[in-house]
Parts: structure tokens; C-alpha cells; sequence
């Protein structure tokens, strides 16, 4: 009997030995292992929805493959996840990890998740639901449940530290030689050992304190805080995060949470909601084209959202972003904590910001969106007391100045708004990020042409899995232009085409509808030619 069906599916995205490692354990296995869809999967792992057809039964599960190191240290923190929890809340809320194992050939690791009792059809990623009216309650429900419920009858000692040394013991791997940090610093000329205490980043009109300053003990160095430490999911962004939906609708209270890889029950408890809020920033920076001044609004009710102005294009944002915040607060509140719960997650932001900082997956354009919110945040955290006080970025108004390198850049007026902080040079430089295009602008009609070029020669009558295989390298293509379009000034029509294509290339993935999706595909490529002939005049195919 043939072990895993559609063997190419999984051929043509793992490694020969890894595949054939999958193959070996599955001669033990008693069922029948088929493909559903790729899921999201980070730091080189690879998530499959996966339904096991046994001789009387057939169950849903996630299996997620993971390399070495991370396997065996993922292993061992999933264990210590089930153990730690309080069983009301496992039960509740994790999903059960049915197995793990090591696929000896290979050194990598197997998990196998149940949801649902083996029917994920009622399940969807709360990512899904970000264009529903009820995200960002959604949101909050998840957040106060996280922090409150995991964490009842749990209170380790608070770590008492500075600002300095929670950013560098959390950021160690990073700040290594080929660490994501010291790489960015590489990419934009900037100096990571000695940084400047304030920075300008391009499209602000005032420079703001530098967050490597804050790390490197430049600024805040004597400042000492407590962080409040109990279980944290460690990951918790809204592809971990699946939600219930029924005929009677979604039941968000009854989230269960996926992948426990990065459990401790002695982190810094603001890393979930903040880890959260970022990474929802990170689904609706596509939308936003880099030169377009709601960025700067973006990073800065992410960082505050409390009074921030409703004004209609920020509306739904900020919406989000103070749910998320406030839901954060349930458990300073129980714990009469309240005075220092700010700073704790200005701080725990900073740090959060700069992971994303660090992440090769992501744009320059958008890695350096990141350091502005680290940026804001640092303000914040040297000078709390002032935040109302200082000017909001009009969503709509922009000084425009000579372009640079593909981003439009804003000459600096006044550095009236940076904090006045005891540690804060007076004479400090206000230099600009330098940046260095990664993606050269004239790659962008050649990827334009690969991407509509594959669109058009998708053959229809391959196997679902080999027409889902030419969707994923699509998908790359697709990625690569959007990073390249992101640099360059005027291109937002282009962008948002662009994202309609790359939705339907991700629906063609699953292989599923394909005689629906492939047409609605084609039609979408005809309308990114139109506007992108606009500006490029492409070869015809």
C-alpha cells in the first residue's frame, strides 16, 4: 500500500533526505498520509494541513518538519508547554501535539497537531478574519484570555534589569556576527557598536532617538525597570491563532493556539499582545505604498494608539492596535501593576520591533518601517510623560523632497520632539538612515515580464500538485516585484494589482478550484500589464 499519497506535493518542497526520512517513518505509520495545503511555516520549518486516512476513519492534523538545531529544542518546549499548563486552559486553548519524533536519516523533527477532534473545516486562522468589522475584538478576547487565564495562580518573580541589558539578552542572537541585526547595520551603512543617540528616518520631518543607542546603553543607561514574567506563548502572531466558525458565526473564545515551539512560563508576559500587534501591522503594510504618509501613522498608533485622532484613514487601525493594548492591561490591572505596565511594553515592543528588524524574509522597505517603530517606541519609553503633547503625522499631508534611492525622502524641520532624558546627548548628530536599494530598479520590468509569462503558460492539464509547485515559484516571483515596487515612487496602482494576483497564485497553491481560480488568475495578470505598461513599456509575449 502506497504510505503518503501524491508523494511529489511533498517532493517538490522538501529536501531529497528529508523527503525520504518522511518516507521511512511513514512505513510505520498505520495510515495513509494526504496532502491538504502548505500552511504558514518560519525559521526554515515546513507546516502542511494533512488529512490521515486510516482503514476505518480519516483524520485532519498539522504536521510541522523541522530542522536542526531547532528540533529537538522545539520538542523539548512543546513538553514542558503541556506540562506547565494548567489543564483547564490546555484543554481549552492548545492544540494537542498527538506525537513528536525525531526522523533519524534526516536529523530533522516531526509534530503532528490535532484540532477539532481530527475536522479542521470549522477552523480558520484568525488572519483570516482581518478584513471583518470584529478583528480587533477578536483580538482582545485572545490577548486578556492569554494573559489572564494561562497565567492564573502563576506569578514567578519579576526580573528587575535595564534597558540595555533586556535588549541585549533578548537580541543575542542577532547581534552576532551573521546575526539579522548586525546584517541590517551591514545593508544600511550603520554603525551597530557605536550608534548615534538620535536617528532620521526617511519620511519624518523630526529625527527620533535611536533604539541601538537604547540597546548599546547610550541612552536610558541608568534606568532600571521590573518585567513581569509568567507562561507566554512566545509566538503569537494571527497564523498561530486559529478561531471557530459556525453557521452561527465565529466563536473567538474558544481560540486554540497553534505551534508551543517557543513556550516559557517565565517570559516578559507583554511579548504575546506585542508580538501580536506587530505582526498584524505586518499583513496591512502591503496595502500601504512606502512613500504614503499613513505609515508613519501606522508605526505611530502601533506604538500609542490611546488619543490618537480617528480620523477615516487610520480609523480601523488604531481600532485594532488599542484593542490590543487595552486587552494587555487585564493582567496589570489584577495585579495592581499598572504604573510601570507601560514602560513594560515599550520596552518588550522595542525588542519585538527589532526582531522583525532583523528578518531576512521582509523588504528593506518594510525592515526599516519596523526600526521607526522601535524608533517611536523608544521615544516613548525615555520620555512616557509627553506622548500627548507631541504632533500626530497627517495621514494625507506630505512635504515631498528630492527622491533617494527609490524612497521619498522628508528634510528634517525640528528636533523639538525628541525626549528630554538625563542620558540624551545635547550635541548629538541627527544623521539619515542611509539606505541601500536591494532589489535594482531595472529588475523590475524583467520580473514583471518572468510573473506574467508563468501566469500565462500555468498548463492546465498537469496534476494538481505539479500546477500547485508552479504557483509557489510564482508566488516567489510575485514577492521579489512587490519588494522591488515598494522602493520605487508612483507605483501604488501597480502594487495593488499586484496584490490580487499574488491572493489567487496562493489559492492555486492548495491545488484546489484550479479550474476557477487559474482564469480568475489570468484576468488578474491582464490588469497588472495595463497599469504597469503605463510606466514600462513591456515586451509583448
Amino acid at each position: 500500500m502506497q504510505r503518503i499519497l501524491r508523494p511529489t506535493v511533498w517532493q517538490q518542497v522538501l529536501p531529497e533526505d528529508v523527503f525520504a526520512s518522511l518516507a521511512l517513518w511513514m512505513e510505520g505509520q498505520d495510515f495513509q498520509l494526504d496532502h491538504r495545503a502548505w500552511m504558514h511555516g518560519g525559521s526554515g520549518s515546513h507546516v502542511a494541513h494533512v488529512r490521515l486516512r486510516y482503514d476505518t476513519k480519516v483524520q485532519d492534523q498539522i504536521f510541522k518538519l523541522i530542522p536542526p538545531p531547532d528540533g529537538a529544542t522545539e520538542s523539548r518546549r512543546v513538553a514542558r508547554a503541556i506540562e506547565r499548563t494548567p489543564p483547564a486552559f490546555r484543554e481549552a486553548h492548545l492544540v494537542k501535539t498527538a506525537q513528536w519524533s525525531p526522523l533519524s536519516e534526516s536529523r530533522w523533527w516531526i509534530h503532528q497537531q490535532e484540532v477539532g477532534g481530527g475536522d479542521l473545516n470549522e477552523w480558520r486562522p484568525l488572519t483570516s478574519f482581518i478584513d471583518d468589522p470584529a478583528f480587533g475584538e477578536h483580538c482582545a478576547v485572545i490577548v486578556k484570555s492569554v494573559l489572564v487565564e494561562w497565567n492564573d495562580r502563576h506569578s514567578p518573580p519579576p526580573e528587575t534589569t535595564t534597558a540595555s541589558g533586556f535588549l541585549q539578552k533578548r537580541l543575542a542572537d542577532h547581534l552576532k556576527e551573521r546575526g539579522g541585526l548586525r546584517r541590517f547595520a551591514q545593508e544600511t551603512e550603520f554603525d551597530l557598536d557605536a550608534p548615534p543617540s538620535v536617528v532620521q528616518i526617511p519620511g519624518r520631518s523630526a529625527a527620533l532617538p535611536n533604539p541601538f543607542a537604547l540597546l548599546r546603553g547610550v541612552l536610558g543607561a541608568r534606568q532600571h525597570i521590573e518585567i513581569t514574567l509568567g507562561r507566554a506563548h512566545g509566538d503569537l502572531h494571527a497564523d498561530n491563532i486559529l478561531i471557530p466558525e459556525t453557521d452561527e458565526g465565529s466563536e473567538p473564545a474558544r481560540y486554540k493556539l497553534l505551534d508551543l515551539s517557543r513556550f516559557e512560563d517565565d517570559a516578559p508576559l507583554a511579548r504575546d499582545p506585542m508580538k501580536l500587534v506587530l505582526s498584524v501591522a505586518a499583513l496591512w503594510l502591503p496595502s500601504l505604498v512606502v512613500e504614503s504618509s499613513l505609515r508613519s501613522c501606522l508605526a505611530e498608533l502601533v506604538v500609542s494608539p490611546n488619543g490618537y485622532p480617528r480620523s477615516a484613514p487610520v480609523a480601523g487601525y488604531a481600532e485594532v492596535s488599542q484593542k490590543i493594548h487595552r486587552a494587555s492591561e487585564a493582567l496589570a490591572r489584577q495585579q495592581s501593576a499598572t504604573h510601570d505596565w507601560k514602560l513594560q511594553k515599550l520596552l518588550v515592543l522595542i525588542m519585538t520591533a527589532l526582531r522583525f528588524v532583523a528578518r531576512q524574509d521582509f523588504g528593506m522597505a518594510d525592515r526599516i518601517w519596523f526600526f521607526e517603530v522601535a524608533a517611536l517606541a523608544t521615544r516613548e519609553f525615555l520620555d512616557p510623560d509627553h506622548g500627548r503633547d507631541r504632533g500626530r503625522t497627517s495621514p494625507t499631508r506630505r512635504q515631498p523632497v528630492p527622491d533617494r534611492g527609490g524612497l521619498t525622502l522628508v528634510r528634517p524641520e525640528t528636533t523639538a520632539d525628541l525626549p528630554a532624558s538625563p542620558d540624551s546627548q545635547p550635541e548629538a548628530t541627527i544623521i539619515p538612515l542611509p539606505l541601500k536599494t536591494s532589489q535594482p530598479v531595472d529588475e523590475v520590468p524583467r520580473l514583471l515580464v518572468e510573473l506574467l509569462h508563468g501566469i500565462k503558460e500555468l498548463p492546465l492539464s498537469s496534476s494538481d500538485a505539479r500546477l500547485a509547485f508552479i504557483a509557489a515559484g510564482l508566488c516567489k516571483t510575485a514577492r521579489r516585484l512587490g519588494e522591488a515596487l515598494a522602493l520605487i515612487s508612483g507605483t501604488g496602482p501597480v502594487q495593488r494589482e499586484l496584490r490580487g494576483v499574488t491572493q489567487h497564485l496562493q489559492t492555486l497553491t492548495s491545488a484546489s478550484n484550479r479550474r476557477r481560480t487559474v482564469p480568475e488568475l489570468r484576468a488578474a495578470g491582464d490588469e497588472l500589464r495595463r497599469y504597469a505598461d503605463q510606466r514600462w513599456a513591456l515586451p509583448d509575449d
